[in-house]
């Protein structure tokens, strides 16, 4: 059967914090009908330059400013969704 691609669930809402404060993120939510959770790679960019790999990390932003936080989930075969 052809591979399905994974969907990727990026928690997260709208947040105001203070430069420095840490911000907790989370892809717990994200799922591959044919593959398992922990066979998933994710890629997350929080938009100043800084990545992550882990699928719930934490990150604090130096300079104040609106940044546009994204997660990229990749499967076994390639696939990947982004969220």
């Amino acid at each position: 059967p052809p591979n399905t691609p994974p969907v990727a669930v990026a928690n997260a809402t709208t947040y105001t914090a203070k430069t420095g404060q840490i911000i907790y993120f989370d892809a717990e939510d994200s799922f591959d009908s044919d593959d398992y959770f922990s066979d998933l790679e994710f890629d997350w960019s929080f938009g100043d330059g800084y990545t992550s790999t882990y699928h719930s990390p934490s990150h604090s932003f130096s300079e104040p400013g609106t940044y546009f936080v994204s997660l990229r989930v990749t499967d076994t075969e390639g696939a990947y969704d982004t969220d």
